[in-house]
């Protein structure tokens, strides 16, 4: 099979690799990742967007930050440190959070903070109003969407938090997205 780090290297040193290809990683955790730091610098100045869950800063991300070579995208799914831990299984939102910080001082534009509404779970004032506090520190956009497993879940109070959310992002200057059928079935 080929390899990566092989690959893109042998395209980088020959020139062959244009500043215009974008690089996605979104399958695992790269700050984990044993090649993490080879594969980054085989990329050159090529821009990746990276899909991590922030538990681990990553200097090659900082790095691609600083020249505007990169997009953090992170599902955040919560504005409490309880709630976090609730819907990711782990006690990191401190870290997250500090981690997200680190990236936008480094480039805020390029930091894309996700909120999946799950029913009954951080669909309350009190997430959403977390949420954006971290936003307003962290977020260059906002990816919004909906609970896709059991739509039928989604109820009147999920729909609320949803239209909060969506004014308050617009009354904070917020960039957002709203990711296809989230809520397509408005009642």
């Amino acid at each position: 099979g080929l390899d990566f780090v092989q690959v893109f290297s042998a395209y980088n040193q020959a020139g062959m690799l244009s500043e215009d290809i974008h690089v996605q990683f979104n399958s695992g955790e790269i700050g984990v990742h044993p090649k993490r730091a080879e594969m980054f610098h085989a990329l050159g100045d090529a821009t990746v967007s990276v899909l991590t869950n922030s538990s681990v800063y990553v200097p090659e991300i900082a790095e691609k930050l600083r020249f505007g070579d990169a997009i953090v995208n992170t599902s955040l799914d919560a504005g409490t440190r309880g709630t976090f831990r609730r819907v990711k299984g782990t006690d990191a939102w401190e870290r997250v959070c500090d981690n997200l910080r680190r990236y936008a001082a480094i480039r805020k534009s390029s930091i894309v903070l996700k909120y999946i509404f799950l029913p009954g779970i951080n669909d309350t004032p009190a997430e959403i109003d977390g949420f954006l506090q971290i936003c307003k520190e962290t977020a260059g956009a906002v990816q919004l969407s909906s609970e896709i497993y059991h739509p039928e879940r989604i109820t009147g109070a999920t729909r609320r938090a949803f239209q909060y959310m969506r004014e308050s992002l617009e009354q904070e200057g917020i960039l957002y997205r709203i990711s296809a059928g989230a809520f397509s079935d408005r009642k």
